[in-house]
């Protein structure tokens, strides 16, 4: 919930609302007496446009009465809304109106907007159905919609077009025959005078606002006519105080802002009662200690100011100003809470009211994501006034000087500087109340490869994390370059250097040991992650069903690619080790399963482990790896959030800085594969378990290479087949001579073996899951025998792919009928157990 005015001190509110505001209102009714006065040649009307316009002219009057004067007859009330706009302007000015209203209503369906629309019209709300499907979709689809004929479109139509009639009426009886319009408001880029505009191209419309904040998606067509009074600027400039209020916008809003609804209805249109009825509540309502405390103030100062000459009025105005920009930029937290005003009301058919600034210690009523600190002071509708809630100390101040733009990133690096507390310069002052991940990047030389893995963690979805180089042993000054063209937070980032290169392992342990956090992802300076990798294995982890996991891993695409000069030349992207779907311990004691970029853990696991194995030279991720699943389960998600690059191509593959271990560093991985798992087993063998698994996983690794073998024998016996038909013109194979007649009989012996070797594997790893390693086959077990062992233990093998299991029902019907009762699992295990022995026929996926 927003934060209680019971909370402020009513002598800082009296200085803020009295001495500050006051003067600068006070500067701001002169501007605009000034440039009413330079705008009224006698054919120009002035509308001041409510809900601000009421108390923009309730102040306007007390400035004139001290000027001893009267409310120019030419000036009006103008009430009317963005919604009402939109409503009466949709006849004129179609595709405007309808974009500000999908804009209003994003990421909302279709049913939304036109509740929103309708909700003073309950007699036409109670005629459409709103149950209807299309109204599912979500606001983008508005448009189409419309022009879709249902019932529910051409009822909004008719109220649409009654309500423009009625508007054209409006405007035309407010100008009297005014040749130029002048909107005065509290606005900041004249979204309502864009629509006019186009709308009523035979007016000259102005308007006069509080300050000209432009974004992006401005009209440039009414620039030089849309004037800001106090300051015209899209960003604060301390040299001019006045720009501060873009910090705070909503301070004048909130501050101009009647206690009364949204005028979301025409006089005249369909629902004119509604109208009457808004405008009577916003006439009559009256400002609040408890809700206005600022405007109460201000309009005292006004009062009993009102006869100060000219020159007395811009004196005030320019000592008060620079004061309040320092409040606007740098307020402290009782500061914040004196110049919170109300919470701002939602007007486009919403019933809401959204807070200016969040209490921290009471968000239980709000969505969950309000629980976070980040979070709240990302969607803060004043950011600087929201992190003197959240901090305090010199690292409120450098926050607040960030958010407002007079910080310069590069300082964030520098810890030496003395602009710079060593609160703020520490991991623990960033940290929000999510858990803390450590990505861990070894680095050196290779500043081509670094600013692309900066660039990856710039961009996570989840950002509470520390990013720690350890440049092992390569030129800082490369290093800390690519820092400082990087986009990720300075504040986030830790640089070690090693005067001298200690190895992959050693710079892994070094970086994670530079800092404690709660998870760990080693991030190599060659390798990328998908934007939402932290957040979706942090998530899991977090949830429930990840509680009783130490990792998470996820699908990695092999990316191949090759340094030319200065540019990353991309060749190919292949899913890299799809097959895995768990990580078991013979499995992974076979050939290491995933890239450390796939894989984050719990960083208590590196603690109980001790660290990466820093005597091997490489290998040490897959000996970690395997030292980490003997003490905790890793998951696995079935979804590619990790990039595994590799320079694979060209001369960046075998040489030079930007080559792979695994590449570059080949006959190394070969030398030590044997040493790895020595290593491994005297350091383990004391455990049964484990050294039966080892032996297992060579087992494992044996059968693989036989099964590599026989597959690419029968590759090759089909491709002289195929080819031999082909030349032959004669796709028979009982009229080919006798070399195709050989290649068919390779082929058959090839079927066999590969099937035996197919049926083996699974049993393998059916047997490491349950982690029984005492039963293991002889290698040259049948085809008949694996089966039958396989089928005694439970394990339900799979057909391959290559075996057509639908033909060989088809062609068997005694087999099908059979699989039908469940005396077989499938027409393979039939064919494995007894059909080849039978001498049926074994059905190829490869047509002949």
């Amino acid at each position: 919930m927003s934060v209680t005015l019971t909370q402020n001190d009513p002598q800082l509110v009296r200085h803020m609302g009295y001495e500050l505001l006051g003067p600068i209102v006070h500067r701001w009714l002169l501007g605009l007496d000034q440039h009413m006065a330079y705008l009224d040649d006698g054919e120009t009307s002035f509308l001041f446009c409510a809900r601000a316009g009421v108390r923009i002219k309730e102040l306007f009057e007390i400035y004139l009465e001290g000027r001893n004067r009267t409310w120019p007859e030419n000036a009006h009330m103008f009430w009317i809304s963005r919604l009402a706009l939109c409503k009466g302007l949709y006849s004129r000015q179609r595709e405007q109106a309808l974009q500000i209203i999908v804009r209003e209503y994003q990421d909302h369906p279709i049913r939304s907007i036109i509740m929103g629309l309708l909700r003073h019209a309950p007699e036409v709300l109670e005629g459409c159905d709103l149950t209807t499907p299309d109204l599912d979709a979500q606001s983008d689809s508005f448009t189409e919609w419309l022009r879709a004929d249902s019932d529910v479109s051409r009822k909004l139509l008719t109220y649409l077009t009654e309500s423009g009639t009625a508007f054209d009426t409006q405007v035309k009886k407010l100008l009297e025959g005014s040749r130029r319009a002048v909107l005065i408001d509290s606005g900041w880029q004249g979204t309502g005078q864009s629509l006019l505009h186009h709308a009523f191209p035979d007016i000259d419309w102005f308007g006069l606002y509080v300050g000209r904040t432009l974004t992006p998606s401005h009209d440039g067509s009414i620039v030089d006519r849309v004037i800001g009074l106090l300051f015209q600027s899209e960003s604060f400039n301390p040299e001019i105080p006045e720009t501060a209020i873009s910090l705070h916008r909503h301070l004048f809003e909130t501050l101009l802002e009647p206690n009364g609804p949204s005028i979301e209805e025409i006089l005249g249109g369909p629902c004119d009662a509604k109208a009457r009825e808004q405008i009577g509540a916003n006439e009559a309502a009256e400002a609040t200690h408890a809700k206005d405390p600022l405007f109460l103030l201000v309009r005292e100062y006004l009062k009993d100011h009102s006869d100060l000459d000219l020159a007395e009025i811009i004196v005030r105005h320019q000592i008060a100003m620079p004061k309040l920009a320092r409040v606007l930029a740098q307020p402290t937290k009782a500061e914040a809470l004196a110049l919170s005003c109300k919470d701002r009301s939602a007007d486009f058919g919403k019933n809401l009211n959204v807070p200016i600034l969040i209490d921290p210690s009471e968000t239980n009523n709000l969505p969950e994501s309000y629980a976070n600190r980040d979070f709240r002071i990302q969607s803060s509708l004043w950011p600087q006034g929201q992190i003197a809630l959240e901090f305090s100390g010199k690292l409120r101040d450098e926050l607040q000087l960030r958010s407002s733009g007079l910080s310069d990133d590069s300082s964030y690096f520098d810890f030496a500087s003395e602009t710079i507390s060593k609160e703020f310069s520490s991991p623990a002052a960033i940290i929000l109340e999510r858990p803390l991940v450590a990505i861990i990047t070894r680095t050196k030389n290779r500043p081509i490869l670094l600013k692309r893995a900066a660039e990856s963690v710039a961009c996570q979805s989840y950002d509470n994390y520390i990013w720690v180089i350890v440049n092992d042993g390569g030129d800082e000054d490369i290093v800390i370059d690519t820092i400082d063209k990087c986009s990720v937070d300075r504040r986030r980032i830790r640089l070690v250097s090693n005067s001298e290169s200690l190895g992959m392992e050693a710079a892994s342990n070094i970086g994670i040991r530079h800092v404690d956090s709660d998870y760990v992802i080693i991030h190599d300076d060659d390798d990328a992650l998908h934007p939402n990798f932290l957040e979706k294995t942090v998530g899991y982890l977090e949830s429930e069903a990840g509680a009783r996991y130490g990792g998470v891993l996820t699908g990695t695409e092999y990316v191949s690619e090759e340094i030319r000069g200065d540019d990353v030349i991309i060749h190919d992207r292949i899913p890299y080790m799809d097959w895995v779907r768990n990580i078991q311990l013979a499995e992974l004691m076979s050939q290491n399963l995933f890239a450390p970029i796939a894989f984050l853990y719990r960083r208590k696991l590196f603690d109980e482990i001790g660290g990466y194995n820093q005597d091997l030279p490489v290998l040490g991720d897959w000996f970690y790896n395997l030292e980490f699943i003997l003490r905790a389960d890793i998951k696995v998600l079935n979804e590619t959030l990790a990039y595994y690059h590799h320079r694979d191509r060209g001369d960046s593959s075998r040489s030079g800085i930007y080559s792979n271990s695994v590449i570059g560093g080949q006959s190394k991985h070969e030398e030590f594969a044997a040493v790895f798992r020595n290593m491994f087993l005297r350091k383990y063998a004391k455990d049964n378990t484990v050294a039966a698994g080892l032996v297992s996983s060579y087992f494992t690794m044996d059968l693989r290479s036989r099964l590599d073998q026989a597959e690419k024998r029968l590759t090759a016996a089909l491709e002289w087949q195929v080819g031999n038909a082909v030349l032959s013109n004669n796709p028979n194979p009982e009229q080919q001579d006798d070399r195709t007649l050989a290649a068919l009989r390779r082929a058959e012996l090839s079927y066999a073996e590969a099937d035996r070797l197919w049926i083996l594997s699974q049993f393998l790893h059916h047997q490491s899951s349950r982690e029984t390693y005492d039963l293991l086959p002889e290698m040259s077990i049948s085809l008949s025998e694996v089966a039958e062992l396989a089928e005694e233990n439970g394990c339900e093998f799979a057909p391959p792919q290559s075996f057509d299991e639908t033909l060989y029902l088809q062609n068997n019907s005694d087999v099908a009928a059979a699989v039908e009762a469940g005396m077989f699992r499938s027409g393979f295990a039939h064919y494995a157990l007894v059909g080849h022995k039978e001498m049926r026929s074994r059905t190829s996926r490869i047509a002949w």
